[in-house]
């Protein structure tokens, strides 16, 4: 367990004190549903301070909000530690947790697609930010659109990645940042994504992992835990969960390769499901994969196009 029963910082002018969520979007997520949960939010002001690359000054709304933490949630990610620790209360308990991801659901994508271009402030992130190894190279090569997709569905087996090694390496990933934490989630996501959803894309979780995660960092804290019991605190992770259903981050959605779909064996895979780009009529799987691959195909002509040379980048 992390801090203790007799918390002595300044509170608030409501009379409740601080809880700062450390993180990345995944963290903020995190934040918005403990906004929600009455118990806790009727006991601590709940924000988010997002994880940043180099040191950024803290700005006059967060450093009161540190000045009064009683509890900071600090995500481990990168081994990137809470810039503002002189800032905090000697009382304050800080639990540590992991980020969550997992690359074996979709080991052949890319986290940056080198083809995808932002074309709407709607949508900053594009309308593909994840590749496909194997369709961007395809793409760089000048292949068509249709031998593309082609060679996609038909020739697994000339480009498929050892399933079994990745499965060893994303278990040690994993264990070793749950090494890193207070709180570990690594067992879940082995026992579980099998059996039921856990993530839209590599780094997108669930509204099923993230009430698991949240529910672990309440067991991990005795100040949480004198707030309710965990019956309670189900509850309204049920709740929430009834009222996002695909979570705070599964507006996007990456498809899962079928054959991938079969050597894990997922419950959960429907091969009829569509998804949705930037609010078009939601695609089949073939579908969505020939919009990315034109879309990519696009882009890349246009750069050649506006390249002094006329050459293909």
């Amino acid at each position: 367990m992390n801090g203790g029963e007799s918390p002595t910082s300044a509170g608030l002018p409501d009379g409740r004190k601080s809880l700062v969520v450390y993180g990345n979007c995944q963290a903020d997520n995190i934040t918005g549903l403990l906004q929600e949960i009455e118990p806790i939010a009727s006991r601590y002001r709940v924000s988010h301070i997002s994880v940043q690359p180099g040191y950024i000054p803290p700005t006059p709304a967060s450093i009161e909000d540190i000045a009064t933490c009683d509890v900071l949630l600090e995500q481990f990610e990168f081994n990137v530690n809470f810039p503002h620790a002189e800032l905090l209360p000697p009382d304050a308990a800080r639990i540590r947790f992991p980020s969550t991801d997992l690359n074996l659901l979709w080991p052949l994508t890319l986290l940056t697609n080198p083809f995808n271009v932002t074309r709407s402030s709607l949508a900053p992130w594009g309308r593909f930010p994840y590749g496909d190894r194997v369709i961007v190279g395809m793409i760089e090569s000048g292949a068509a659109s249709a031998d593309i997709l082609a060679y996609y569905l038909q020739r697994w087996d000339e480009y498929a990645p050892d399933m079994n090694k990745m499965m060893r390496l994303e278990r040690a990933r994993l264990a070793f940042r749950d090494g890193k934490c207070d709180v570990q989630i690594a067992d879940f996501i082995f026992d579980t994504f099998a059996k039921s959803r856990l993530f839209f894309t590599i780094n997108h979780p669930s509204s099923s992992l993230l009430s698991e995660l949240v529910a672990r960092l309440w067991r991990n804290c005795d100040r949480f835990m004198s707030l309710c019991n965990e019956d309670t605190l189900w509850h309204e992770l049920n709740r929430l969960a009834g009222k996002y259903p695909r979570g705070p981050r599964g507006s996007i959605a990456i498809p899962i390769h079928p054959r991938v779909a079969e050597l894990l064996e997922l419950q959960w895979y429907d091969p009829t499901e569509r998804y949705e780009i930037l609010g078009e009529a939601p695609k089949s799987y073939e579908e969505y994969l020939l919009a990315m691959i034109s879309d990519s195909i696009a882009v890349r002509k246009e750069r050649a196009e506006l390249s002094p040379a006329g050459e293909i980048a």
